[in-house]
């Protein structure tokens, strides 16, 4: 179990592990939020990212890597990620990422 799966408040609906099933998935479920990686291991981060900002204008993405590299979060808000965390950062920045990227989102849907 994830710990947003541990949230009454938050609900996982997908988890993919190749970014070739990602779009279709995210068309199946309907997500707010896509948490990802940026370094895939069979996609280019910043291409996908840019896929599901321009196919779903409410969607918002958080990417979250283990790189804390400054040219990777730049491409990534670039090419439209709401925000870039890096793995091992507070709990309470993540969900309030989560949160603030939710009601983002929401805002666009109106």
């Amino acid at each position: 179990m994830t710990l947003i799966e541990k949230r009454e408040d938050m609900k996982v609906v997908g988890i993919g592990t190749k970014a070739r099933n990602v779009l279709r998935s995210i068309k199946r479920t309907s997500p707010d939020v896509v948490i990802m990686d940026f370094v895939l291991p069979d996609a280019n981060g910043s291409q996908l990212i840019q896929d599901i900002t321009n196919q779903w204008k409410n969607i918002r993405v958080i990417v979250l890597s283990l790189y804390n590299n400054p040219d990777f979060q730049e491409a990534a808000k670039r090419n439209g990620a709401f925000t870039y965390l890096v793995k091992g950062g507070s709990m309470e920045d993540f969900f309030s990422s989560i949160y603030a990227a939710y009601e983002d989102g929401r805002k666009s849907k109106f």
